[in-house]
């Protein structure tokens, strides 16, 4: 069963040149996760899809007029979440990773929900696999962060959807 989102975060981790994917679960609990570049790449490419892969969308043949719609899409979604700078001790109330510390992401996969949103599950080296709920606003707002933080971390990945210069800034937590 997917975890419902309360909260999430990334922030660029130099020592370790990954991104700390922190999750506030809606029981408090906080899972912690390494985004490699590689693994970022691939699932942003991923998550851009499935923002192309709507039933709205399907009836749409002209690729510029598709493109256009998800990148309103996005801006209206991104415009409407409430991004803050994370906070010392913001995180969950029960750390899952306290024992093993955040976990290394290898896969993840995407299912689409008709809704605008999607499941995403990812699944750490040592097997365990994580199941999240996104919704269309989280779905898009995850997008933005992995954005802004692979920019920071210099990645050179050249992440879009849209218009950056139309977005607003991202800060590093989604409430």
């Amino acid at each position: 069963m997917p975890r419902s989102i309360q909260q999430f975060g990334i922030a660029y981790n130099a020592d370790q040149d990954r991104l700390l994917l922190s999750v506030v679960m809606d029981d408090k609990s906080e899972i912690q996760l390494w985004l490699t570049r590689s693994f970022t790449r691939a699932l942003f490419d991923k998550m851009v899809a499935s923002m192309h892969h709507r039933p709205e969308l399907e009836r749409i043949q002209q690729p510029r007029i598709k493109e256009a719609a998800v990148n309103m899409s996005h801006q209206e979604a991104v415009s409407s979440t409430r991004f803050v700078k994370r906070q010392a001790g913001g995180g969950g109330e029960r750390n899952l990773m306290s024992e093993t510390g955040p976990l290394i992401v290898k896969t993840g996969s995407l299912a689409n929900l008709e809704n605008g949103g999607a499941i995403l599950t990812l699944t750490a080296i040592i097997g365990k696999t994580i199941r999240l709920m996104l919704n269309k606003q989280l779905l898009h707002s995850f997008c933005q962060l992995l954005i802004k933080k692979s920019n920071e971390a210099a990645w050179d990945l050249n992440l879009s959807v849209g218009d950056p210069t139309a977005m607003p800034d991202a800060d590093t937590n989604v409430h």
